[in-house]
């Protein structure tokens, strides 16, 4: 069987150590992982949430959300 490193972290409540890792992120309430923040919160985080979890402030993240609505938008790639 081929398991994934972070069902391994999840099975095991162990935090990741490989910064080099694409899901790695500095957060151990997520065992330092995108994917297993994601499986956990699987109805999304707040706005807060993601900013605490990435360490920049809440207004940068809100900044970043509403361009990135903006270009959805533009190219109108969801029906809104």
């Amino acid at each position: 069987m081929n398991q994934t490193c972070y069902g391994v972290h999840e099975k095991h409540c162990v935090s990741c150590d490989d910064k080099k890792c694409k899901n790695w992120i500095d957060y151990e309430e997520d065992l330092n992982c995108a994917v297993v923040c994601a499986r956990k919160n699987q109805n999304g985080l707040t706005v807060r949430d993601v900013a605490q979890r990435m360490g920049v402030s809440f207004p940068r993240i809100s900044q970043i959300e509403n361009e990135a609505v903006k270009k959805i938008k533009k190219r109108k790639l969801l029906d809104f």
